[in-house]
């Protein structure tokens, strides 16, 4: 599958994250959005997963703002929803493009060489991300 592309993505304060600054880090690269119903149904299972394997993996949730959503839309789905994972956003549309995102969702396991273990094109079940996170912990 290849290495992981390093992408520049902002959390909700504005403050930017590169991919290439978690290297030596597993890492869970999950593109989404809040008006996709096979996104909004898998993201219970990335909660459950946070919560058993936060402390061993870091979690990437991208929004993808380009998408049709604003970050405030993101945002307030997120805050609403009540989850704990850390969301981040793709402002520039450069994070979709680096990685050919077509369709969504897609998650990516991506081990701490920095290289893509796993890849996941749909709607993933919590066994899934076990099976993903597995590979790259």
């Amino acid at each position: 599958l290849g290495g992981a592309k390093d992408i520049i993505i902002f959390d909700a304060t504005g403050r930017s994250c590169g991919l290439s600054d978690l290297k030596g880090n597993a890492v869970v690269l999950n593109f989404f959005t809040s008006w996709c119903p096979p996104c909004k149904a898998e993201l219970p299972a990335f909660e459950k997963a946070y919560k058993s394997y936060g402390d061993q993996v870091i979690f990437l949730m991208v929004n993808l703002v380009g998408w049709e959503e604003s970050p405030t839309d993101g945002k307030k789905f997120i805050e609403d929803s009540g989850y704990t994972f850390p969301v981040y956003y793709d402002l520039d549309a450069t994070a979709d493009i680096k990685y050919d995102i077509e369709s969504i969702p897609q998650t990516f396991f991506i081990n701490k060489d920095g290289k893509i273990a796993d890849h996941h094109s749909g709607l993933i079940t919590y066994a899934g991300l076990v099976s993903g996170i597995n590979k790259i912990k």
